[in-house]
């Protein structure tokens, strides 16, 4: 029967791409499925699937509210299954508005403390609960351009 040994799942952010792997071994080799909740996942409106002998990553991309909740991987074969569960949760990463990797922003301080955050290339983007970050400041004046780099 199949043994799962480990299901790895990461925090991350709305507007981000979330990976989920799940490792199991099995003679003969196991087949997997994924569920969230009691629902069966299946691949398509970005959701991938992508299975080899021993492992399989569920690829979930655009996060939205509603995708974030606990995930099963069910690992099968002729001689019984295995079943490993984690909760995809939202991770204090900064939210996009649109969906691109970068990783050095400039932080711009506006009165009262508030941070609006844009990317070297004009992407907006705004704070989720308390971000994740680390950098050095430069301060430039009153302006107060920081540079930071966003940890993955």
């Amino acid at each position: 029967a199949p043994t799962i040994h480990e299901i790895k799942i990461h925090g991350i952010g709305l507007g981000r791409t979330a990976l989920l792997r799940c490792e199991a071994t099995a003679v003969p080799a196991p087949t997997f499925e994924w569920y969230k909740g009691e629902k069966r996942i299946n691949k398509g409106q970005g959701v991938d699937i992508k299975s080899l002998s021993s492992r399989s990553v569920l690829t979930v991309t655009n996060m939205t509210e509603d995708r974030f909740g606990n995930y099963t991987c069910v690992a099968s074969n002729k001689l019984g299954m295995a079943n490993a569960s984690a909760s995809l949760i939202m991770g204090p990463m900064f939210q996009s508005l649109q969906s691109e990797k970068a990783f050095q922003w400039d932080i711009l301080k506006r009165g009262a403390g508030q941070r609006l955050c844009t990317q070297r290339g004009g992407t907006v983007l705004t704070e989720a609960s308390s971000p994740v970050c680390a950098g050095t400041e430069n301060m430039k004046g009153s302006s107060g351009i920081l540079r930071w780099m966003i940890l993955m």
